[in-house]
């Protein structure tokens, strides 16, 4: 049964769209392969566990740098590791330089990285450990890339390696709860949920809200710019207005979530922002979506007058004018939820994804058998 080495910065019950989707990919690996996960713990100490058939080594850490686990001996461990497949998600730059070492030791895996994004705001760092990263690149067999498009805005791809693109996923499945409560009558608030970055666009929001009187937002999510995006709330007299509700932890909790809104606002301002795992989720449960017109895989889902309405980035008057539209225009809220929801079940569904990771990882397998039988021949000739 073939080894595959699965190398993540966090894995599940940690949120998140790339640890859902190291999760999810990891095990439909375990079907058919020997599958071990390398990712950090939130807590103290090492962990090994094994969940739905998936061996997850959580490494301690010594320290964060810039949003950065730092841990030894994930990289040492890596480097001892004699996988048949490496699945490197990127940016990660422990498991890199773990990897870079396993290679330099003479170990010659199959290696697919998913490279999520590129590193943003730690120019010195990235300037130091980037030829880290283009060592495995060039030694990749593929390249996996959630959207064509951060081909031609990343500074961190260059032409060479083998790229597939395979966009992120949700699974329908999941949504399909039957006990929840009716939604309240009335007028619906505008939500987000996500994480609480500088990326986010959390203040273009909370200013588009101030222009829009009467109406309510619920905002969920954690994370580290939550106090600024509260103090702002009340700056701009919107704080009994705004709802900040914390961190969803369930798919009960979350589906009440987009029940419960009008119109989900996804205000990402850089594109730092690659795809948007939630908006899918909010087009699954028929919420319509007004998004920003970011060169990424955001706008892969979020298409412009047909899944969605798209604004400048950092544009609070569109996103004002697009929320107020959606509230007052019944027959375009209806004809941009059915578009988007055929849009998600038709492209971007878990079993959709999971099939072409899946088969990727076969092509992969087959290419390693091809090189043996090319050495073989090639030892044959020589003798």
């Amino acid at each position: 049964m073939p080894q595959v080495l699965v190398l993540g910065k966090y894995y599940p019950p940690f949120s998140g769209g790339i640890e859902v989707n190291t999760r999810d990919v990891s095990e439909a690996l375990a079907k058919g392969h020997d599958v071990t996960v390398f990712c950090f713990n939130h807590e103290r100490g090492t962990k090994v566990e094994t969940i739905n058939g998936v061996r997850v080594k959580r490494f301690g850490m010594l320290a964060n740098v810039k949003s950065q686990p730092v841990s030894l001996s994930m990289i040492f461990e890596i480097a001892r590791a004699n996988p048949d497949i490496v699945h490197f998600h990127a940016p990660n730059f422990v498991a890199n330089a773990g990897l870079c070492l396993m290679l330099l030791m003479g170990k010659r895996p199959k290696i697919v990285i998913t490279h999520h994004t590129d590193i943003f705001g730690r120019k010195m760092l990235k300037n130091l450990l980037m030829p880290l990263y283009r060592f495995v690149l060039n030694r990749s067999t593929f390249v996996i890339v959630t959207s064509g498009k951060l081909i031609e805005i990343s500074d961190e791809l260059h032409e060479g390696p083998n790229y597939r693109v395979i966009p992120l996923g949700i699974n329908p499945a999941q949504f399909a709860v039957e006990t929840l409560e009716a939604p309240a009558p009335g007028p619906k608030p505008i939500g987000f949920l996500g994480r609480h970055a500088r990326y986010k666009g959390l203040g273009v929001m909370l200013n588009a809200l101030s222009k829009l009187p009467g109406v309510r937002a619920k905002i969920a999510g954690d994370g580290p710019y939550r106090a600024e995006a509260e103090e702002l709330a009340d700056t701009l007299k919107v704080k009994d207005r705004a709802d900040f509700l914390g961190d969803i932890r369930n798919m009960k909790d979350k589906i009440a979530f987009y029940r419960s809104i009008g119109v989900f606002v996804f205000p990402s301002t850089e594109v730092t922002e690659t795809f948007g795992i939630s908006q899918l989720e909010a087009m699954l449960m028929g919420v319509p979506v007004v998004a920003s017109n970011l060169r990424t895989g955001v706008t892969d889902v979020a298409i412009h007058e047909q899944t969605a309405l798209l604004i400048e980035p950092g544009n609070s008057e569109q996103l004002t004018a697009a929320i107020a539209r959606l509230r007052e225009d019944e027959e375009l809220r209806d004809r941009l939820t059915a578009n988007a929801r055929e849009h998600v079940l038709t492209r971007f569904t878990h079993e959709v994804i999971i099939r072409q990771t899946t088969e990727l990882f076969d092509e992969a397998l087959r290419a390693e058998k091809s090189d043996e039988k090319a050495n073989e021949k090639s030892l044959a000739d020589v003798a």
